[in-house]
């Protein structure tokens, strides 16, 4: 599917994105400055809601996938320039969210693996009595195991509702 849009008709969609997802006005939304200086800041580590939501409906709205990368610090020209190129070649879209999901699984993967290893190594080289040595050893796993499932299914989600159609 190509896209006959022109860079400036996507920036213009992306700059009203940028306003109803922040609350400003399109007029206080400078074209060549970062567009995350819009968005409010969380009090913790996680990124906003705002912020999910406007990635969600970048992805939704232009039909592309964009990594991690392509979102540092983008400004409305640039981001624009980048959703344009991934119109135009929407196999690039679609070969970038699979890489994203294949890294995903293969790094959930390395995690299971160390926390599998976790009960041997509290077993045989913990401290104090065998029965708190299975304890914990158990404990540990279970509760690491639950941490990456819930993180595996969170992350899942996003990657689903971002991919892009044919």
């Amino acid at each position: 599917m190509k896209s006959f849009e022109t860079r400036n008709d996507i920036r213009e969609r992306v700059v009203e994105l940028i306003a109803r997802h922040t609350g400003v006005t399109l007029q206080s939304i400078d074209r060549d400055s970062p567009i995350w200086d819009h968005f409010p800041r969380s009090a913790n580590k996680r990124e906003h809601p705002t912020v999910t939501s406007f990635v969600q409906g970048v992805h939704s709205e232009f039909n592309v996938y964009l990594t991690e990368d392509e979102w540092e610090d983008p400004t409305p020209n640039s981001l624009a320039e980048k959703i344009r190129a991934k119109r135009e070649n929407p196999a690039a879209s679609v070969a970038d969210w699979t890489r994203d999901r294949a890294d995903l699984k293969s790094g959930t993967m390395v995690f299971a693996v160390f926390v599998l290893a976790l009960f041997p190594a509290v077993f045989f080289f913990g401290s104090g009595p065998r029965i708190t040595r299975v304890v914990v050893g158990l404990a540990l796993p279970v509760f690491f195991a639950v941490l990456l499932l819930v993180g595996y299914r969170r992350k899942v989600r996003e990657l689903d509702a971002s991919v892009p159609r044919r």
